[in-house]
């Protein structure tokens, strides 16, 4: 994941109710929260780095904890093919 840039896939719908949701390829609906919802968008060819320096600038967690929890939802957005992670060339 450090050696790769994150593109998002999918798109964003709204629910009947208002919620929001996320669309991958296949159709299938995620709904999210407005936190993932952000750092769903922010991956438009973004290092994981450059994403947990944003977001831990804007909070006093550690730098360790936000790491771990941005890794997670990484990886779930991946598998939910709502994430791709395209290698940089050595």
């Amino acid at each position: 994941m450090e050696a790769g840039k994150l593109f998002k896939k999918g798109e964003l719908a709204k629910g009947e109710d208002g919620s929001l949701l996320l669309v991958n390829e296949d159709k299938a609906t995620y709904k999210v929260n407005e936190a993932v919802l952000m750092i769903w968008d922010m991956c438009n060819g973004i290092l994981f780095s450059q994403i947990v320096s944003t977001i831990s600038a804007g909070t006093d967690e550690d730098i360790g904890a936000v790491k771990t929890s941005l890794q997670s939802l990484i990886n779930e957005l991946q598998q939910a093919k709502l994430l791709e992670i395209k290698q940089l060339p050595i």
